[in-house]
């Protein structure tokens, strides 16, 4: 039966009527409370679709993300990709940035992973070695940064050029072994330097959406540090640190006092299997970023190192090396340095038709 309300009496007092509650749902009942219970019933779907929405947008986003980098890595060549770098010693000629791409694109020389050192500071696109080269033309760059300015480097990243993605590396800084491990406390300071690698790992990873991954990432040793210095050989395990990310390299120099003194170039396991084995046992892809040899005492030709350069491209494309880049193609001696400073040059030996060859 339908409540109703009767009229008061003449006391006052309503008799016989049905007693009001805010919460009282007999048939044909309203309460105070359902329209507003209607409001947060449209507001909890309306967030529940907004939740639903941004979900999807996310997971579209990765998938981008995904293709993007899919695509990113199917364009670069598979096989050792041998580069060379450009030296940033004043006295080298060329004299500009320019020029000296110039010449090297001349001697046919391939602008892959060239260095770009930018020592301590947040890496800028205005880089005048940056601006004279082309990725459309199939250059790439690795640089070489100690900054630990996370909002600077992140928003490098993402002011990344179109044309430059997918053909970007980073580091942090490079052959650091002496300079730490020399240092007034060595634990602390490879402590820091090892968080430092994490920042930029972890950077690279956030610039997803730039085509950067932690993948990018480059840890490069020095031959000489690993091998030869006995305050620092064989320090790999502890420049890894147990960081399972990047690319694992060394810069691997023919060791000086063999080719001056000893007048013999290093075998090609001498000079690549201390970072070949070592990358192999962390699980890493591996690099050389810098090679390079003078001539042997008694080499004044060039054939010897000629003939060290193609054993050596032999050994690393077998040993699957990612890419290994010269140290400076072109140039000229420089008469303030030692004699032989300046003898890295390929131009002008049988070196050069060698290297190209590779």
């Amino acid at each position: 039966m339908r409540d109703t309300v009767r009229a008061p009496s003449s006391s006052g007092a309503t008799e016989g009527a049905a007693q009001w509650h805010p919460h009282a749902h007999g048939r044909g009942s309203v309460s105070i409370f359902d329209p507003i219970r209607a409001a947060i019933d449209t507001a909890e779907k309306a967030s529940q679709a907004a939740t639903d929405a941004l979900l999807a947008a996310n997971a579209a986003l990765t998938a981008e993300n995904a293709s993007l980098r899919a695509q990113i890595q199917a364009q670069r060549p598979t096989g050792t990709r041998f580069g060379v770098d450009l030296s940033n010693l004043t006295g080298d000629k060329p004299l500009t940035e320019k020029q000296k791409v110039t010449a090297h694109r001349a001697a046919g020389l391939r602008l892959t992973n060239v260095r770009v050192f930018a020592g301590s500071s947040v890496p800028s696109w205005s880089d005048e070695r940056v601006q004279a080269l082309d990725p459309a033309r199939g250059d790439s760059i690795l640089v070489s940064t100690l900054s630990r300015d996370k909002a600077g480097l992140a928003t490098w990243l993402r002011n990344t050029p179109d044309a430059w993605r997918g053909h970007v590396r980073l580091s942090h800084g490079h052959e650091r072994e002496a300079d730490i491990l020399k240092s007034a406390n060595p634990t602390a300071a490879l402590a820091d330097w090892l968080a430092g690698c994490q920042e930029k790992a972890d950077l690279l990873d956030a610039a997803s959406s730039y085509g950067y991954s932690s993948d990018d990432f480059v840890k490069i040793m020095l031959w000489y540090s690993q091998v030869i210095d006995p305050k620092t050989k064989g320090s790999q395990e502890r420049f890894h640190g147990g960081q399972d990310f990047g690319m694992w390299g060394m810069d691997c120099y023919h060791n000086a006092a063999w080719l001056n003194v000893g007048d013999r170039y290093s075998t090609t396991q001498e000079l690549f299997d201390p970072v070949i084995t070592f990358a192999k046992h962390a699980g890493r892809p591996v690099c050389v970023p810098e090679w390079g040899s003078t001539l042997a005492k008694t080499d004044t030709g060039g054939t010897r190192r000629a003939q060290a350069i193609t054993d050596g491209g032999t050994y690393l494309k077998a040993a699957g090396v990612v890419f290994a880049n010269w140290w400076c193609g072109t140039g000229s001696l420089d008469p303030t340095q030692p004699k032989g400073y300046r003898d890295f040059h390929l131009d002008g030996t049988p070196a050069l038709a060698a290297y190209v060859a590779l």
